[in-house]
């Protein structure tokens, strides 16, 4: 884990309000292909302050982004926000975590997280909000 120092600003602005959707599909096809969850290797420091305001988005901001990402997709970026939520410095994102919204995108597709990915995710997490947000 590494220690950097961020101030999060609770006004972001419209361009830090985007999503990177090339730095989504890259990060699920490299969890895909490769399978290893050594997170670290994946992100350059440039990759991790220019998208960790994706932490503090909000379900509105994201669902128009996770129309377009496949089952498969969303279930490996599920895996790698909630390493980057305890590996990253600056990328908590608690009752905002991406990983809430990525669940409830699966169940309006029908889909469930099974029972190994959620004792996996409760397994390598902090966040009490994960998998399915505040109650």
């Amino acid at each position: 884990m590494t220690t950097e120092t961020w101030t999060p600003d609770s006004s972001l602005s419209p361009q830090d309000k985007l999503i990177d959707q090339n730095f989504l599909k890259t990060i699920a096809e490299k969890l895909e292909e490769n399978g290893h969850l050594d997170i670290s290797c994946m992100v350059t420091p440039q990759e991790k302050e220019k998208n960790r305001t994706m932490m503090q988005l909000s379900e509105k901001e994201w669902t128009p982004t996770l129309e377009n990402i496949s089952n498969s997709n969303i279930i490996a970026l599920i895996k790698f926000f909630t390493l980057a939520e305890k590996e990253f410095s600056g990328w908590q994102g608690n009752e905002k975590s991406p990983v809430i919204y990525l669940a409830k995108a699966l169940r309006r597709r029908g889909e469930t997280l099974d029972k190994d990915l959620l004792h996996w995710i409760k397994a390598n997490s902090d966040n009490k909000f994960l998998p399915y947000g505040p109650l």
